[in-house]
């Protein structure tokens, strides 16, 4: 399947909280150029698909590329991939809001994970408690995140967590570097690479595309120019490398007999009686100095892979993702659910006992499961162990053997409804809402707002064993739970998908699907459809790199 390469009039006509500034519209004018074609990334197959148009538009800032693609069934989706700074000091959050305003997106990616968001929504909720200043909120670290996510969920926008997880990256970094072979670290192309992407990164590349600085990246030079903001972390940096540019050049300085204040002759002497004393000792120092500065250079080499090129490749994979579930939700092959549920196990077990929706509870998984297969599910949170205790009784109060569904959750999002409510300005209050969204108002500290999409498909299964313990540092219950997929090899689908009071989706199961309507539904004509939308906000040096992935990978 490849995608054909099309272009874009331009987003809908921007309010007034986003217009840009006199300034601004002439620089973005001044960028305007027309579309070229974009050529495969280097680290992807150039045969994958066709180059695309990547556009700008002027009613956008200078830090936002945007690029449209075709899709295999005719259907358009276009990307707006904004670059942002996380630390203070910059218009990145508002620009983030006026972007999110202007387009009007299906989705918003944004470079976090789960745990990252939770970080900057408990902020957000803290600095509310502590002032009523609005002014005082969003001013910290992530800033730019936190505008993204509250724009998206004011305009109901889906929200894509895209980031790899923050926590496994140095680990990632200690193996690329400490468990890679003499093959591997030696690999002269791939250091290149990573040394040639920093120019490419910030659109001062000399070859075409985004990756080279071509038309549809984004220029820093035009970025700062428009917002000198977006220099703020290089602070810290610039004046660390200022500090050792000062050390090599007066190390130079005497090394060379360049003394400073009349002391280049002492220097010299010195120097010369050093280097006829014990010439080994000096040649030996030279070899070490040039070990340290290429092993420095490898480390850093690696550190462009782990956190910007492979980040590069997860975020984009996120955009396409986002794209697909969006149009999938529209044609009806998915689902989007949204409810609330509690972290805390008294609540969730009373809400347990509560009458819910007729079905076949499910347990949503990450991964789609294969007819047959096993899977080792370790359950603490009390949503999961209350769905394990309710069809333990409706198996005579034997877990094993008891049946439960197994649905493939396409996104997942989850946040406090507490923070939902303030973004919202209460419109999620009252029951259950249009698209699926139930519990909506229950505003305490233990209450989360989830927004899934999820396949229609689900996977029967039946649990083949179980080991009841505690937790280690909480002591609170976890179940060990391993279960077996049914040999199927055509999974019914669902009527409905409805949240249970408790927290977990109930399937109400209407049959199967056939071969021939499932093809039906592949080959089906969209150029029709209305174009998904999607609003990614990751850093700037992030930018190019995640539109030069999108211009040539298949959706």
């Amino acid at each position: 399947m490849h995608p054909a390469a099309s272009t874009r009039a331009g987003p809908p006509p921007a309010p007034a909280s986003a217009r840009a500034s006199a300034g601004r519209r002439r620089a973005a004018a001044a960028r305007a150029s027309a579309s070229t074609s974009a050529p495969p990334s280097a680290r992807r197959d150039p045969a994958a698909a066709p180059a695309p148009t990547a556009t700008t538009t002027s009613t956008l800032p200078a830090c936002v590329a945007a690029l449209t693609r075709v899709d295999a069934r005719g259907r358009r989706h276009e990307f707006y991939v904004v670059g942002t700074v996380h630390t203070p000091g910059s218009a990145s959050a508002a620009e983030v809001r006026a972007v999110v305003e202007t387009v009007r997106p299906d989705a918003v990616v944004l470079e976090l994970d789960q745990e990252r968001l939770d970080a900057i929504v408990a902020t957000d909720l803290a600095l509310a408690l502590a002032t009523s200043t609005s002014s005082t909120r969003g001013a910290s670290y992530g800033a730019d995140f936190l505008a993204g996510a509250s724009a998206a969920e004011s305009a109901r926008a889906l929200v894509v967590l895209g980031d790899a997880k923050a926590r496994s990256l140095p680990d990632e970094l200690r193996r690329r570097v400490f468990d890679a072979s003499a093959r591997e670290l030696l690999d002269a192309p791939r250091l290149l690479r990573s040394l040639t992407h920093i120019p490419n990164a910030l659109g001062l590349g000399l070859g075409p595309g985004p990756r080279g600085g071509g038309a549809g990246a984004v220029r820093f030079p035009d970025v700062v120019r428009e917002d000198p903001g977006k220099l703020a972390p290089l602070r810290g940096p610039s004046l660390v490398a200022l500090v050792a540019l000062i050390a090599t050049a007066y190390d130079a300085a005497l090394s060379g007999g360049g003394g400073l204040g009349g002391g280049g002759d002492v220097t010299a002497a010195t120097a010369t009686t050093l280097a006829a004393a014990s010439p080994p000792w000096r040649a030996l120092l030279d070899v070490i100095d040039v070990a340290f500065d290429a092993a420095a250079l490898l480390v850093f080499g690696r550190a462009v892979e782990v956190l910007l090129l492979d980040r590069d490749d997860v975020l984009a994979a996120a955009c396409a993702r986002a794209a697909s579930a969006c149009a999938g939700v529209d044609r009806g092959e998915l689902r989007r659910v949204r409810h609330v549920f509690h972290a805390d196990a008294a609540t969730t077990a009373a809400r347990e006992r509560a009458a819910g929706p007729p079905g076949i509870p499910c347990f949503t998984l990450r991964r789609r499961m294969a007819p047959g297969e096993v899977r080792r599910l370790n359950l603490f949170e009390p949503r999961w162990l209350a769905l394990m205790d309710r069809v333990a009784r409706e198996n005579g109060g034997n877990l094993v053997g008891a049946e439960l569904g197994c649905v493939l959750g396409v996104n997942r999002r989850y946040v406090s409804q507490a923070w939902l409510d303030g973004v919202q300005g209460g419109e999620s209050g009252g029951g259950e809402r249009a698209g699926g969204e139930s519990g909506a108002g229950e505003s305490d500290a233990t209450a989360r707002s989830a927004d899934l999409v999820v396949e229609r498909w689900l996977r029967r299964a039946k649990v083949v064993s179980c080991e009841e313990g505690k937790r280690a540092v909480t002591g609170a219950r976890k179940l060990e739970v391993y279960v077996k997929a049914d040999d199927a090899s055509t999974p019914p689908t669902a009527r409905a998908l409805n949240a249970h009071p408790a927290g977990y989706l109930v399937a109400d199961v209407e049959g199967e699907i056939g071969d021939a309507a499932a093809t039906a539904t592949r080959a089906a004509d969209e150029s029709d459809a209305p174009p998904t939308r999607t609003v990614c906000v990751v850093g700037l040096a992030h930018c190019n790199g995640v539109v030069a992935w999108l211009s040539t990978v298949s959706l």
